[in-house]
């Protein structure tokens, strides 16, 4: 391969792989159980929780 070519195809391979990741941020901020916003009682113990449940 010349040094162009592989310039060329370090360049489609930076291109495929940011493609790939911007792809998977936007899965991720598709998925619920991905999502990174804190839920009410995602840090409680099952007791905890259910007594937060009860005084609803």
């Amino acid at each position: 391969m010349t040094e162009t070519n592989l310039l060329e195809k370090k360049k489609l391979d930076l291109e495929l792989v940011t493609e790939a990741h911007e792809q998977a941020e936007r899965d991720i901020g598709k998925d619920p159980d991905l999502n990174l916003e804190p839920k009410t009682g995602d840090d409680l113990d099952e007791g905890e929780l259910s007594r937060l449940e009860g005084e609803k």
